[in-house]
């Protein structure tokens, strides 16, 4: 898991602004070990959306992404192909289908992800390298 990427709507926050608090943190924990990680969002490309997500990622001491991308309602696993990403967090099924079905490694932030999800994700690639902690 070294290039991740997020959706942002119901997986990252919700419509009234509020956040996920297990996907922020997990966010937050791979920029902290290191990885590449992206937003990867349906909104349309312009520049209110950016500044919106911006904001919120700004609120909440969210640093060090690589890019957000906003694919402008189009299916997002050409975009993930395109940048390399080996994981994607999501809560769109047909989204989540078609990642998979393109070879990437999806996670249905509905039915996947919870608090022991979160850990156990943690374990599972929690850096081996103590120079990488």
């Amino acid at each position: 898991m070294n290039r991740v990427s997020f959706d942002f709507d119901w997986t990252l926050s919700f419509p009234d602004g509020t956040s996920y608090e297990p996907m922020v943190k997990l966010l937050k924990w791979l920029l902290k070990k290191g990885r590449t990680v992206y937003i990867v969002s349906s909104r349309d490309n312009d520049y209110n959306n950016k500044t919106h997500i911006q904001q919120f990622l700004d609120s909440h001491g969210i640093t060090g992404l690589e890019d957000i991308i906003l694919t402008n309602g189009n299916l997002k696993y050409s975009t993930l192909l395109h940048i390399k990403v080996t994981d994607h967090f999501d809560d769109d099924p047909i989204e989540l289908e078609e990642a998979t079905a393109h070879g990437i490694i999806t996670h249905n932030v509905w039915s996947d992800v919870h608090e022991d999800k979160c850990r156990y994700i943690y374990e599972r690639y929690k850096p081996t390298d103590s120079s990488n902690t």
